[in-house]
């Protein structure tokens, strides 16, 4: 069972397993070309492509027995994109720590900004903003910070990026 179903990119899918008897695993096909391990009955995942996503859920018992359901979950398409992040200050020459703002005007609200400060691409596994950045003397330090925004039922907004030096 997934809920909610029909869902939108980004938002978080729970799934759960009400199989009864001796489980040694679980074996989640979320139908995009993810699967995944596990013994917990309630998993959650999010979809970054839209279509209709047929979710296998196998659960293996002793000797291997298996037993596979389906479950089709239909992940809407986008309504649009996430605006480009704003870095403020955007990048500079600073002799002293600089504390470093981040926001986005489209949509706005819901958008969730992850940012990276090693100049490497952020994705949803990157850290996420919750408050402003302090950034150490970066003329000792320099920083490529880089920012993207993702919103339930949009596309990713294009990667904002500025140099600390």
């Amino acid at each position: 069972m997934a809920s909610p179903n029909p869902a939108q990119l980004y938002q978080s899918v729970g799934f759960r397993d009400i199989s009864t008897g001796i489980i040694t695993h679980r074996q989640w096909n979320f139908g995009d070309g993810t699967v995944t391990n596990t013994l917990n009955t309630f998993v959650v995942y999010k979809y970054i492509t839209n279509g209709s996503m047929d979710v296998i859920l196998t659960v293996f018992g002793p000797m291997r027995r298996a037993n596979s359901s389906t479950n089709t979950v239909i992940v809407s398409p986008p309504t649009g994109t996430v605006g480009s992040p704003t870095i403020t200050p955007n990048g500079g020459h600073f002799t002293f720590s600089v504390m470093v703002g981040l926001s986005v005007g489209t949509p706005s609200s819901g958008v969730s900004i992850y940012y990276t400060t090693n100049g490497v691409t952020p994705d949803l596994s990157s850290t996420l903003y919750t408050e402003y950045i302090t950034l150490p003397n970066p003329s000792i330090h320099p920083v490529t910070l880089k920012a993207i925004g993702y919103a339930v039922g949009y596309l990713p907004s294009p990667v904002s990026s500025a140099n600390f030096y």
